[in-house]
């Protein structure tokens, strides 16, 4: 991101068993203006379910490691944009 703008990306994880939902919520010190998918999991669906929410749906009978990463697009406190990559490593267990 150039000029004042602001950019990092965030490792994160979860677990969740086969078949079923998790989800994070998450808050900024600014606003979040949208929140997109950039890469799918590959044994299972994740979704936005809000500007603050993201949801991980795992793929029923699969038992392993997965991944996906969304990326939040708004402001800084101080008024500049601002972009967030959550790369989200998931353990889906039985």
């Amino acid at each position: 991101m150039s000029g004042s703008g602001y950019s990092e990306t965030i490792d994160g994880e979860m677990t969740v068993q086969s078949g079923k939902i998790c989800g994070i919520k998450f808050s900024s010190a600014g606003p979040t203006d949208r929140t997109e998918i950039s890469q799918k999991p590959a044994h299972g669906k994740a979704m936005v379910g809000s500007v603050q929410t993201v949801i991980y749906m795992a793929q029923p009978g699969y038992v392993g490691k997965d991944l996906f990463v969304y990326v939040r697009h708004g402001r800084n406190p101080q008024n500049n944009p601002a972009v967030r990559t959550m790369r989200i490593s998931v353990t889906v267990t039985p």
